[in-house]
């Protein structure tokens, strides 16, 4: 029997990380995501494998030892040399020491490396996959599928074979004969057979191109993944308040009850039983209801979940009403478009209906959230919004002739609902993903180009009911365009206006047009001004300097006639001409200045001088005039 536990768990060993070495190359070939998730349980039942190994190793080596001690014992009985302890057996004491430490520690690894890589698997995996699905559904593109799932598939088919077969076997021994350290690898191979024909399951659809299927297979494994998390962690947390009862054989830490009742189907009604026994005080799993329940549980649960089944066989279309008729996927030839009254089709999810109301008025909004707050309001004025949240657009401004302007656009606040009706649910459904949204932005993109061309007064005035025809007949051409499917009732422009939050810059720029002109004829009289001194100022200027002309050349010519003569009279002189010449020019040098004239130079006198200016005259500085000659 020991012989028997150690080989099935070497096998075990082997199998295990056989299949985790295919299950990666599956995962890293196929880039699934379900083949990620199926190998992170067959990693864990990797390393189950190992923990269980190891202890029947230790197990095996403790009946070793207590054989050799009994076979001494009898050979040596009554000897005292032989008289051994408790407390002497090394291999018991290892065996002890493991499962008391080593154990709960090699749980704990396991437990964080099952977070770590579940932690990898959202965040990194599923998450990023998802995300890029819907954004690619939100568009209406397509989704390539796995990248060459044949292969991967018969491996994952391989898997579930080795798998079922060795898991199957192991669990069967485990329980007949048993030995319990087989079974948590054994439910961990049988989990890993039944994880991986889902894993086969996805590539059958991607095989198809039915993307959605390795990414519902992927966070239906990372669920089950949280659940033997969560299950590990309070075994972990529970282990350390389990009474220990002497002589009372303790359930396995690494042993998962969840993998064991996925593994194990039928310990699960033995379970159930002993539960409601144990809760009830009596033999409940013996009544007749019970056994009722028992062998009829499978025909009651077949009756449960096909009797809702069946009713989606039947469905009634209400009045102005239409529905779409899906099977599998694809639309039924001759049945695309289902009208109002009793219809009989496959059931779900074979068969799957999309309803529309096609004469109902729909509508939406352009430039504004609307306020129900505000609703009631019957009058509004510009100064004050009247809607939740509005949107400011650019509308062209056309300048005046003769009038300079500095900008080409202006914004203004519009408020557009749009009513419409189907007319095509066929191409409503399918011609656009989210056509409603399409729609919407079609009309906001026509709104918008529509502005840009148009004239901020001429549309706030006169031209309101020509844009309304004009963008009703745009929006429908290019709904017509797109294949929508609708028809344009109605285009309301009864709410155009400057943006509440800029009225003050609105007035604030028609003030500074005018400041603008005033400044432009400011500018244009001190122009004519300014020309007018400026030429008056360069004719004085050049008179000026043609006057500076004249004059120096005079004064040069008369000094060069004055030097001719002063060189005749000095030849006729030579002595007196250069004493009258000094005399004039000390004469006119004295001119206006004071003059001491000194009669007496034989006596000695002390002068005082006064050199301060005088600020008034007196009579001595009076210039008498001269004489008049009779």
């Amino acid at each position: 029997m020991e012989q028997n536990n150690k080989t099935g768990g070497l096998i075990n060993v082997a199998v295990a990380f056989l299949a985790a070495a295919a299950g990666t190359w599956l995962a890293v070939r196929s880039d699934s995501l379900a083949g990620y998730a199926a190998l992170i349980f067959l990693g864990s039942g990797a390393l189950v494998a190992l923990i269980s190994l190891f202890h029947i190793f230790l197990e095996q080596r403790e009946r070793l030892e207590r054989l050799e001690y009994a076979e001494i014992e009898a050979k040596a009985r009554g000897t005292a040399l032989f008289e051994t302890e408790a407390g002497s057996f090394p291999a018991k004491q290892s065996r002890e020491q493991f499962e008391r430490w080593g154990v709960p520690t090699l749980t704990i690894l396991l437990l964080l490396s099952q977070i770590t890589l579940l932690y990898w698997l959202i965040w990194k995996k599923l998450g990023p996959a998802y995300a890029t699905y819907a954004a690619a559904m939100k568009r209406g593109h397509s989704v390539a599928g796995l990248f060459e799932p044949l292969l991967p598939l018969c491996m994952a088919a391989g898997l579930v074979v080795m798998l079922f077969l060795r898991g199957k076997y192991v669990c069967a021994m485990a329980r007949l004969g048993g030995q319990n350290l087989l079974r948590p690898s054994g439910c961990y191979l049988l989990l890993g057979s039944y994880l991986y024909a889902l894993v086969a399951a996805v590539l059958v659809a991607a095989q198809f191109n039915y993307a959605i299927g390795d990414i519902i297979g992927g966070w239906v494994l990372a669920a089950g993944l949280i659940f033997l998390v969560l299950e590990n962690l309070f075994r972990v947390v529970f282990e350390a308040y389990r009474p220990r009862v002497k002589g009372q054989e303790a359930h396995l830490l690494y042993d998962s009850r969840l993998v064991g009742f996925v593994g194990q189907s039928r310990s699960m009604g033995a379970t159930v039983a002993h539960t409601l026994d144990y809760q009830f005080g009596f033999k409940v799993s013996e009544t007749w209801g019970y056994q009722f329940l028992q062998e009829r549980f499978f025909v009651l649960a077949a009756c449960l979940i096909g009797l809702p089944v069946l009713s989606t066989c039947m469905v009634i279309i209400k009045p102005a009403e239409q529905a779409l008729l899906e099977r599998w996927g694809q639309r039924v030839a001759g049945h695309e478009v289902l009208q109002p009254g009793l219809h009989f089709k496959w059931p779900w999810p074979a068969d799957k209906i999309y309803r529309f109301q096609p004469g109902r008025v729909q509508n939406f909004n352009i430039g504004f959230v609307p306020d129900p707050t505000k609703e009631k309001e019957t009058t509004s004025v510009w100064t004050a919004s009247h809607a939740k949240e509005e949107y400011d657009m650019l509308v062209s401004s056309r300048p005046k002739v003769g009038v300079v302007s500095d900008a080409a656009v202006s914004l203004l606040s519009v408020s557009i609902p749009v009513q419409f009706q189907i007319t095509n649910v066929v191409d409503w459904a399918y011609q656009n993903a989210e056509a409603a949204e399409v729609l919407e932005n079609v009309a906001t993109r026509e709104v918008v180009r529509y502005l840009l061309g148009a004239d901020l007064d001429e549309i706030m005035t006169t031209g309101r009911s020509n844009a309304v025809v004009t963008l009703r007949e745009r929006i429908q051409k290019a709904a017509t365009d797109r294949k929508l499917g609708v028809q344009i009732l109605y285009i309301g422009l009864q709410d155009i206006h400057p943006p509440v939050k800029i009225a003050g810059e609105f007035e604030a720029a028609v003030a500074e047009r005018q400041r603008k002109q005033v400044k432009i004829l400011e500018a244009q009289a001190g122009a004519y001004r300014t020309n007018t001194l400026a030429g008056a100022e360069a004719f004085r200027r050049q008179a000026e300097a043609e006057a500076e002309f004249t004059r120096r050349t005079t004064r040069l010519l008369a000094q060069s006639a004055r030097f001719t003569n002063q060189l005749q009279a000095f030849e006729a002189a030579p002595q007196v001409y250069p004493q009258r010449a000094h005399l004039a020019s000390i004469e006119r040098a004295l001119v206006g200045v004071r003059k001491f004239v000194i009669t007496a130079t034989n006596t000695q006198d002390v002068i005082q001088l006064n050199l301060e200016e005088k600020v008034r005259k007196d009579i001595l500085d009076i210039k008498l005039p001269p004489a008049k000659t009779p």
